[in-house]
């Protein structure tokens, strides 16, 4: 069996056959690679409807959701010697035949030894050469993490860090609340850093918590400020990105990038902001 590839597409304007190429797959003789690019998506998914956006991630979410039984259909049909569904002819079948949003391209031969590593190298070559993949989004995540620890260690001579606020402060405080930063100047200052791209369920829980502590804290002092470290996600139509939109717009908190958190250190110093406990 040869080695072989497909690219994926998105059309925005079928009269005038414009399409981008978005995502790659690569069927070698012991794998399937399969990747998209969600921040060339972003760019892209700007040039459709919202409609189209939506059945554009749906189509492209498809393929990779589908690929774990599919590879486990491949290597039985490797083990049998059977053509596999992902077999060269599939492919072109697909290409001629497919004029949905979502398409592929002819499949194209190539005489490499594909790994994970040489398909990364494809995929920036014929679908986006500033791409992220899994193993640079990790360092990405531990990158956040170290901005995140870098900025607590530079306010905690102003507020308390991984602070439990309970009701010995707030006294409506029905359960305790774990917050990033939190002092006092008179009346309260929190910040809490939030990762925009964690699950779903999990960034949920940790905003409505925070939530919950800035509705507490502006009730027991109006002049209460509350910020919110962070970054808007990368890609957008998911609830990660619309959980982020309506945070900038909520009035009891101020949303504050990373690349500008000297505003809230800089508040912390005009204001006299102390922490609660010395």
């Amino acid at each position: 069996m040869k080695t072989y590839y497909s690219l994926v597409s998105i059309s925005t304007n079928p009269s005038f056959d414009e399409k981008f190429n978005i995502g790659l797959i690569c069927v070698t003789p012991k794998e399937i690679f399969y990747h998209f690019s969600k921040s060339k998506f972003k760019v892209i998914s700007k040039l459709l409807s919202s409609n189209g956006r939506k059945l554009a991630l749906s189509g492209l979410q498809a393929i990779e959701k589908n690929l774990n039984p599919i590879v486990s259909e491949f290597n039985r049909q490797l083990e049998s010697k059977t053509e596999s569904k992902f077999s060269e002819s599939y492919f072109n079948y697909l290409s001629k035949y497919n004029n949905n949003l979502i398409q592929f391209s002819q499949a194209e031969s190539i005489d490499l030894d594909v790994d994970k590593e040489v398909f990364n190298v494809l995929f920036k070559k014929y679908i986006y050469d500033s791409e992220l993949f899994e193993e640079q989004i990790n360092s990405k995540t531990t990158s956040f993490n170290s901005r995140k620890n870098n900025f607590k260690q530079s306010v905690k001579e102003f507020a308390n860090i991984n602070f439990s606020v309970s009701n010995a402060i707030i006294k409506d405080l029905v359960v305790p609340v774990t917050v990033d930063v939190f002092g006092k100047n008179g009346a309260f200052v929190s910040n809490q850093i939030i990762d925009f791209t964690r699950p779903i369920e999990t960034l949920k829980s940790e905003i409505s918590s925070y939530l919950y502590l800035v509705e507490q804290t502006a009730k027991a002092d109006v002049l209460s400020q509350n910020f919110l470290l962070g970054e808007e996600p990368l890609f957008e139509n998911t609830q990660q990105h619309d959980i982020w939109n309506e945070i900038r717009k909520f009035n009891l908190i101020e949303f504050v990038p990373f690349n500008e958190s000297q505003r809230i250190i800089n508040y912390m110093i005009e204001k006299g902001v102390e922490p609660i406990v010395k």
